[in-house]
């Protein structure tokens, strides 16, 4: 018989009804309140589930709807994790293992059903999300009569569909990790996408799987994105309760040409601001490794003199969408700001940083009291610092972190004094020199321009970048000691391998804060000095650290996101598989091996150094200058060496100095991220 349709009248009250709620891992989900209402609403019944089930007896017999309140049902739900969509349900297992016992005293059979909470709920939430994605399955579902259709005496095992959002890894914690590194990496790279696009090149843009919008909608289902941005990453995610998932704002200000997003939960701010534009209209795209744009325009004696721009890998000409990013790029006026206490900063890359921050603050301000996170690239990774110290003066929250990757100098010597509390990990791949701009002494100041606009030297002549250079040229002595310095810890990716760049087999240590002997290895120098009088004022092509020439032609490739994001990758994985050992001692090896090649080189310089005292009057007087500003560069690059050298070394032989849990992790224990498989 149809226990649906049995006779109520002939039943009397002497029957039950058992209900049993499972998260997908078969964990007894309790605090529900559940109500069974009968068809005629006659009669209602509520318990609250323990140990997962609601058992009520003395009931009519006929057909029942059980409902869960909403509030109940939305706070419990979320508190367990989804299952692997790959393995098979194990309450389902469980069900037809215990119905398939004979010795079972059950009768009848306990019935499985899969379920989502729209199945249950009293009356649905004003959430879109939520009454699109979790809609009921029951077939016999009535939009007229909430809950479950049911009937008594049946024993219901329940299966819900978790209620959870995946967000990215972020260890909370001041220390350096490489977790965050490439987490934050992705968080950067993101910020190259628009809400809709992964590549939102204003003619014909594509590829939505890897917009804004898309992501953080994969993560709300929870379900993994395949994509960040432009291309296809491995992300680093954690589940959470649905009521953590994240929301965007996107922000774009057309007549500056900046954009960023705002990633928020309940806890949490993520602020992520674009680099220099990668997409140009007129498709003039000229690599930065292209020499016909990066010959000397300008000759300081004895240093050839390069105009080099961070524009990620390409040259935007006047003509571009990318126009505005090179305004800004090139535009190094040291400028004092009335709201970072009159210290001074990058013109160019504070009106950018400005613009942005006007279109966030009202949503900023809705969120000053959580904990923010801010990340860049390039000239993303510059406003992303004076983004960070405004909300530093504004908010003073309790957790600002900044995270930034091939970050051009940004403020003065006073500007960094400043703000040198705030927790600033900054990310440079070998010979990225973008890292290296403006240079220290650089200040493009307003009574030093010319009377004709940057706009009109830059449709000047057939070639427009020797004109900006030119006009540059006029204008770059600073008159003071407030020079331009790096703000925060820098984290070095030091390539020791033949191949240099990705997808190829790439090999590199990373050099950390914690290695305090270790300064930035690809520049003679200390980080804050320039490298651009390495690229070209030295005639032996020993001068490159690793042993292969071409440093300025490789940095546009060393600056690029898809050779970050890969190479921290890496390290991650050499760092889980318990490698490093063998990591230390290559670059090591290949340390030694360019140390001999560089004090061979040195010795060389000395010799025609001696030889050059038998040249008379300005020329010899000319090369004796140049031989010597190489032997010291020589040298110098030589003591780095040797410190790092002997600081691998001692990693090598003591790896309790720096345990790979330290650098994976921080100061936080490490956790069940599946960090390992994630990463596949």
């Amino acid at each position: 018989m149809d226990s649906f349709n049995s006779c109520v009248q002939c039943n009397p009250d002497k029957n039950w009804l058992e209900l049993e709620f499972m998260s997908e891992n078969d964990e007894p989900i309790d605090g529900l309140v559940v109500t069974i209402t009968l068809n005629d609403f006659s009669d209602t019944r509520t318990q609250t589930t323990s140990a997962g089930k609601v058992h009520f007896t003395n009931i009519p017999a006929g057909e029942w709807r059980a409902s869960v309140t909403q509030t109940s049902l939305l706070t419990e739900v979320e508190k367990y994790d989804s299952r692997d969509k790959e393995i098979e349900s194990p309450v389902k297992e469980r069900v037809d293992k215990e119905n398939a016992d004979p010795t079972s005293t059950e009768q009848p059979p306990k019935q499985y059903k899969n379920t989502t909470i729209g199945d249950f709920w009293d009356e649905a939430p004003e959430d879109e999300f939520l009454t699109g994605y979790h809609t009921a399955l029951d077939i016999n579902a009535s939009e007229e009569k909430a809950g479950f259709r049911l009937s008594h005496n049946q024993s219901y095992v329940f299966e819900v569909k978790a209620l959870r959002s995946y967000i990215p890894v972020i260890l909370d914690t001041d220390e350096f990790n490489l977790v965050n590194s490439y987490t934050f990496a992705l968080l950067a790279q993101l910020a190259y996408a628009s809400d809709k696009f992964g590549i939102p090149d204003g003619g014909s843009p594509s590829l939505e799987q890897g917009g804004i919008d898309f992501i953080v909608g994969q993560m709300k289902q929870g379900n993994r994105p395949e994509y960040c941005a432009s291309s296809k990453e491995n992300w680093l995610l954690q589940q959470v309760p649905y009521s953590q998932h994240l929301k965007y704002e996107f922000y774009a200000d057309k007549k500056i040409g900046c954009e960023g997003y705002l990633l928020s939960n309940n806890k949490t701010v993520i602020v992520g601001v674009r680099g220099t534009q990668t997409y140009f209209g007129n498709e003039e795209i000229v690599k930065l490794a292209d020499k016909n744009y990066t010959k000397p325009v300008k000759t300081v004696y004895p240093v050839a003199f390069r105009i080099i721009e961070s524009v990620d890998g390409a040259r935007a000409f006047f003509q571009s969408p990318g126009y505005q990013d090179v305004i800004s790029d090139l535009d190094a006026s040291q400028v004092a700001i009335p709201e970072l206490s009159n210290t001074y900063v990058h013109q160019g890359f504070y009106q950018y940083a400005i613009a942005l921050i006007r279109k966030m603050e009202k949503d900023l301000d809705s969120h000053k009291n959580k904990k923010f996170y801010i990340c860049g690239h390039s000239l993303g990774g510059a406003g992303a610092l004076i983004i960070t110290a405004m909300l530093q003066q504004t908010y003073n929250p309790s957790c600002l972190r900044l995270f930034t990757y091939g970050m051009p100098r940004t403020g003065t010597h006073s500007f960094v004094s400043k703000f040198n509390n705030v927790i600033h990990y900054r990310h440079v791949n070998n010979h990225d020199l973008v890292p290296q701009v403006p240079f220290k002494w650089t200040n493009t100041s307003a009574d030093k321009e010319s009377n004709d606009s940057l706009p009109t030297k830059l449709m000047k002549g057939v070639t427009p970048l020797l004109n900006v250079a030119a006009a540059l040229f006029d204008r770059v002595t600073d008159d003071d000691e407030d020079n331009y310095h790096h703000h925060g810890n820098l984290i070095q990716l030091l390539t020791y391998s033949v191949e240099k760049h990705q997808p190829n087999d790439v090999k590199q240590v990373l050099l950390t804060p914690r290695q305090t002997h270790i300064t930035s290895m690809t520049f003679a120098n200390d980080k804050q000095d320039d490298s651009f009088i390495l690229a070209d004022s030295l005639s032996k092509e020993h001068i490159d650290i690793n042993g292969y020439a071409g440093t300025v032609i490789d940095s546009g490739l060393d600056h690029m996101m898809s050779e970050y994001i890969p190479n921290l990758k890496s390290q991650l994985k050499i760092l889980l598989s318990d490698t490093l050992s063998t990591t230390y001692n290559e670059a090591s090896d290949e340390l030694e091996s360019t140390e001999n090649r560089l004090t061979k080189a040195y010795h060389q310089l000395s010799h025609e150094l001696a030889e050059s005292l038998g040249i008379p009057y300005h020329v010899g007087e000319a090369k004796r200058v140049s031989l010597k500003f190489e032997q010291g560069i020589t040298k110098k690059i030589i003591l780095n060496l040797q410190r790092t050298k002997q600081e691998l070394n001692k990693l090598k032989n003591d790896p309790s100095i720096l345990p790979s849990e330290s650098i994976i992790y921080g100061d936080q224990k490490a956790r069940d991220f599946a960090i390992e498989e994630q990463l596949q």
